[in-house]
């Protein structure tokens, strides 16, 4: 596990970046005690994608995208997620 300092550092980007990816979910992270530590797995996982062609990187993405999308809307109840089915078709 490493703090988000130290998952910055090897990924080149901010601690807010680092925070912003693990509530994205695109960084595997746990709180232990105040801390937020960044699963070392997943630093690993995020340097390996940065070495994709821009093409893939960008369809993965948006597939990203599209899980946590269904996800919020999984969340919602559904007398206001069934309106929006209705007026979507």
């Amino acid at each position: 596990m490493l703090t988000t300092g130290q998952a910055g550092r090897v990924l080149g980007v901010s601690i807010q970046t680092i925070r912003n990816r693990v509530v994205d979910e695109r960084l595997t992270a746990e709180k232990v005690g105040a801390r937020t530590m960044v699963s070392r797995q997943a630093v690993l996982d995020e340097i390996e994608k940065s070495r994709l062609p821009a093409i893939d990187r960008d369809a993965a993405a948006a597939a990203a995208l599209v899980v946590r999308r269904k996800r919020s809307l999984g969340a919602l109840p559904a007398d206001v997620v069934d309106p929006l089915g209705t007026a979507h078709q």
